[in-house]
């Protein structure tokens, strides 16, 4: 197409890439990425020179056979499969017949390309699920991303939390750091090849090196950032798993790692201070402090579950009974983009239920959401106690300050669970917020917290965040 007469234009990956990078990233803009970059061009629908009886629909059904018969000379295995042939067989003399008439039909024009695009649909289908193994690979985003692995990852916080406590910048081999902790704690659990697909990153800074698998954007002042707000977890899959785990998927899916890795975090530090509280003598001595740990444990336990079990066990099996029941890529890439959205909705990254696969930036999701919010100031609050109580049990007697600290953080803790539960019963009542229902009901299965709502101190109480300090 020297003279860019064509609706379907060809440009560099690269420009493609750079202009995206503030701007939404659909599955389909990203289709034919590969996994390693290595091909840098790129194909696109040119708007401006659609002509008006060609509906858009019909331009990306012609885009995505276009791209997927690409994708098929790009396959890398010995024995290749040969689409063109069939399509030279069974479809060259429909499309020659609309050629040669002299009106031009376009229902009979779009009815062949929904032919073409059904069969070529079923043959992505077929590699994906019997050649690459799709179930297997989504198993394991299950096992590391949403931590379905769980002793794997106490072990991986035992073995690397001195490295994630530090600002990235100040230490350059923190990458090599984190991946040696990584592996020991594989080695620990005696999990074998399957860790080796998975590679931490630690970027100090923005990335943007083409031949990396993301582009990293920090959502926290430099100041304010830690290992644990920036780590990245990269997946190296096979040909032809690119179609759905391009760079933007797995950029959601670290934001998902992101957030579950803290709350498993914040767990392990909570079991960890009742080494230093199981004594009866220091129960006895010190009860608001056992007592308040258990109020903290029991928030974050019930919330871990709620994610692990109504969210991500729920919406995985709903993407496993899709994929079982249906014979077409198109609907296994929908499905996949809907269950990482609805993931990340009822994980409070998003705002509401996501209903379109596009997804908003990472610094958009968690800016915008106050319940992702209040649960971070819980998290910090929860880490402040957790270091306080290590201190207060290595001494014999509190001081009158650690005492006022102690009551401190029990107002805080009194006013976190206020306002979380005030906001979670504001938005269960709304149509985006009918999950919230079950996280309240584990919460407040015996309305124990249902009396901190009503507390004098929360009576005035804004729900905005940053009043809680």
């Amino acid at each position: 197409d020297m003279h860019k007469e064509f609706f379907i234009e060809k440009v560099n990956l690269i420009e493609v890439t750079e202009s995206k990078i503030n701007s939404d990233v659909s599955v389909e803009s990203t289709f034919l990425e590969t996994p390693n970059k290595c091909s840098q061009t790129h194909y696109q629908i040119n708007i401006k020179m659609l002509p008006s009886y060609i509906p858009e629909t019909l331009a990306a059904n012609i885009l995505f056979i276009g791209r997927t018969i690409l994708m098929f000379k790009t396959d890398p295995r010995d024995h290749k499969i040969n689409i063109m042939a069939d399509l030279k067989s069974d479809y060259y003399k429909k499309i020659t017949s609309i050629e040669k008439n002299r009106e031009f039909n376009i229902t009979i024009l779009e009815c062949t390309i929904n032919e073409i695009k059904v069969y070529v649909s079923q043959h992505l289908f077929k590699l994906i699920m019997q050649d690459a193994d799709l179930m297997k690979h989504l198993s394991c985003i299950k096992d590391y991303y949403f931590l379905g692995r769980g002793e794997l990852f106490l072990e991986f916080i035992k073995l690397g939390s001195k490295i994630l406590n530090e600002l990235p910048s100040g230490n350059p081999n923190g990458t090599r750091d984190i991946n040696v902790a990584f592996i020991l704690a594989a080695r620990n659990m005696f999990i074998g090849e399957e860790a080796e697909s998975f590679r931490f990153v630690l970027p100090c800074e923005k990335q943007e090196d083409f031949s990396l698998d993301y582009s990293y954007t920090p959502v926290l002042p430099i100041d304010k950032m830690d290992g644990w707000s920036t780590l990245i977890l990269n997946y190296s899959t096979k040909w032809p798993l690119h179609l759905l785990f391009t760079p933007a998927v797995m950029d959601r899916y670290n934001t998902i790692f992101r957030f579950l890795l803290k709350v498993k975090r914040t767990q392990y530090d909570l079991h960890h201070i009742w080494l230093g509280q199981r004594s009866e003598s220091y129960l006895y001595r010190y009860p608001k402090i056992w007592q308040l740990r258990h109020q903290w444990i029991f928030l974050i336990e019930h919330l871990q579950y709620y994610l692990h079990v109504d969210v991500v066990e729920s919406q995985m099996s709903i993407l496993q009974n899709v994929i079982k029941n249906t014979a077409n890529f198109d609907d296994i890439q929908r499905a996949h983009a809907i269950f990482q959205s609805n993931v990340m909705s009822q994980c409070f990254l998003l705002i509401g239920s996501v209903k379109d696969p596009v997804i908003a930036l990472e610094s958009q999701m968690q800016i915008n959401n106050p319940v992702h919010q209040i649960l971070n100031k819980v998290f910090e609050s929860c880490s402040r106690f957790c270091m306080d109580a290590a201190k207060w049990s290595e001494q014999e007697i509190m001081s009158e300050a650690d005492l006022q600290d102690l009551d401190n953080i029990k107002t805080c803790f009194t006013l976190l669970i206020g306002a979380l539960l005030k906001l979670l019963s504001t938005l269960k009542s709304q149509p985006c917020g009918t999950h919230l229902s079950k996280l309240l009901l584990r919460l407040d299965f015996n309305r124990w917290f249902s009396t901190l709502k009503n507390a004098p101190e929360l009576q005035n109480y804004d729900i905005s965040f940053e009043k809680i300090e």
